[in-house]
């Protein structure tokens, strides 16, 4: 479940292990922003879009091999400036 709170931030509802719902503030993300899927060590991944359905279109790889594919945002974690080197 999740609710607009603006349109730079959303407000999630996440279920942790106890099942009970926890509020979580996330930010929107934003085309250039660089992100990687939370659960797994992906590659890094450059936001270029979103889908109809709300999904954020990622790219990555080099410019002969570039791929593309959209992921549910919770599935993605922003990376600071410092991880993306």
């Amino acid at each position: 479940m999740e609710n607009a709170i603006d349109d730079n931030t959303s407000l999630e509802y996440v279920v942790v292990e106890n099942r009970r719902p926890v509020m979580s503030v996330r930010k929107k993300l934003k085309l250039g922003d660089v992100v990687q899927l939370t659960s797994s060590s992906s590659p890094r991944m450059t936001v270029v879009g979103y889908g109809k359905d709300g999904c954020v279109e990622c790219c990555w790889g080099e410019s002969e091999k570039l791929k593309q594919r959209s992921f549910p945002q919770q599935s993605l974690d922003q990376l600071c400036q410092s991880e993306r080197n």
